[in-house]
């Protein structure tokens, strides 16, 4: 679900325009803020490439503005 109200907090908490997702798994955050426009590039991370393949796919419509990871952090 990307519109909980733990996903719109944390996303009111940002005031940068490029972000990164550590351990990012479905990408619910970063999708968010790329849909509102918040940011304009995020860095995404996970330890688990299976997870960081769901982050790609629910990203698909911002190739140009998200760079993917497979690591565990920063």
């Amino acid at each position: 679900m990307t519109n909980s109200l733990r996903i719109q907090e944390i996303c009111n908490q940002v005031c940068y325009n490029i972000v990164a997702e550590i351990g990012c798994d479905h990408a619910y955050i970063t999708k968010n803020l790329l849909d509102t426009k918040k940011v304009t590039f995020a860095y995404l991370t996970d330890i688990s490439f299976k997870c960081l393949q769901k982050a790609i796919v629910n990203l698909n419509n911002y190739k140009n503005s998200t760079c993917f990871c497979e690591g565990d952090g920063l």
